[in-house]
Order: C-alpha cells, then sequence, then structure tokens
C-alpha cells in the first residue's frame, strides 16, 4: 500500500467515526481500525513504527472505554427492567448512581489517556508528512478528551473529528525531501566568530 491507500483508509474512517456518535459505537471503533491501518500504512512508508505503536495504544485504551461504558450501562439497564421496583428502593437506587458515575469516570480516565497517545501518533505525522493539521488533530483529540466531563468536551470532539477528516482529505501522498522535513533541517554552518 502506498500514501494513496492511507489517505483513502483515513478518509473513510474519519468519516466513519464521526457518523457513529450519531448512530451505533460500532460504527466508530470500524473508523478507529480504518484509520489505524492508513497510520499503519504511513508508519512503514516512512519507517517510523513509534507512530502506529502509539495510535494502537490510543484506539485499544479508547475503545477499551467504550465497550465498558457500554457493556455496564446495558447491564444497569437490563437489571433495572428485571426488577422495576429497584428505583423506589434507596439503597440499589444508591448503587445504581454510583455505578453510573463509576462508570463514566472509567470511561473519561480511558478516553483522556487514549487520546494522549493518539496525540503523539498525530504529531509525529505531522512532523514526518510536514502537515500541520495532524499535529492540531492530536491536540484536538487531547484537549477535547480532558473536556469530556462538561458538554464542550463532546462538542469540541465533533470539531476534531472534523478536523482529523480535513487532515487526511488533504495529505499529502508523496513523501517530503528528508531535508525539508521538520526537525531534520541541516544547520547551517556560521564562520567562527572573531573576538577583537
Amino acid at each position: 500500500m502506498d500514501l494513496s491507500t492511507a489517505k483513502i483508509l483515513g478518509i473513510i474512517g474519519a468519516v466513519l467515526n464521526f457518523v457513529g456518535w450519531f448512530t451505533q459505537p460500532v460504527v466508530s471503533i470500524v473508523g478507529f481500525i480504518l484509520v489505524l491501518l492508513a497510520i499503519y500504512t504511513v508508519s512503514s512508508i516512512t519507517k517510523r513504527s513509534e507512530i502506529f505503536t502509539n495510535y494502537l495504544i490510543g484506539v485499544i485504551l479508547t475503545i477499551a472505554g467504550i465497550v465498558i461504558l457500554v457493556i455496564g450501562l446495558m447491564y444497569l439497564g437490563i437489571s433495572m427492567m428485571a426488577s422495576p421496583t429497584i428505583i423506589f428502593n434507596m439503597p440499589d437506587l444508591s448503587s445504581i448512581i454510583f455505578a453510573i458515575i463509576a462508570l463514566v469516570i472509567i470511561f473519561v480516565v480511558l478516553f483522556i489517556i487514549g487520546s494522549y497517545f493518539i496525540r503523539k501518533a498525530y504529531h509525529g505525522m505531522g512532523d514526518t508528512l510536514n502537515h500541520g493539521l495532524f499535529r492540531t488533530t492530536g491536540t484536538l483529540y487531547f484537549i477535547s478528551a480532558i473536556l469530556s466531563i462538561i458538554l464542550i468536551g463532546i462538542l469540541l470532539l465533533f470539531a476534531t473529528i472534523i478536523v482529523e477528516l480535513v487532515a487526511w482529505a488533504t495529505m499529502p501522498t508523496t513523501l517530503p525531501k528528508p531535508l525539508e522535513e521538520k526537525g531534520l533541517e541541516t544547520p547551517e554552518e556560521k564562520p567562527p566568530e572573531i573576538i577583537l
């Protein structure tokens, strides 16, 4: 596969990731996997394995958080349907509220840690491909994860996914020259200073 293939996978993955927030979490998971394949391709071509490793860790942690949250809420929902009177029992109701809060906290913590690694991956891609939108995407992912406890974090996440989509859509399909890559410029030699 080449960078053009990676670009297509990244675009489709970003679209599915966005659609998944309005449909089913599994759609977002498929989107994450497609983006993962795209990043693996970029990582292999550029020979920077840490890009793929960081994103893989981030995806695993994020998906784990989503799965734990969904399964936990489904279990609580089934329990409440099986015993409708549970909401009138204060100790049981308190336990349910505590369980929901615990599930949300676990999700947020895993999401924040996962987004940190996703940020590192996108920063690496931005530096390697000389494409600043990838760095912006990584930073926004991390900030939106931190703010996910409040509503503004969720809204920022939607904007982040849109920026991610634009980043993939505008990604160059050819590698920049080594000396033009950020951080790889050859410093100009300065003549020695003559101190009088």
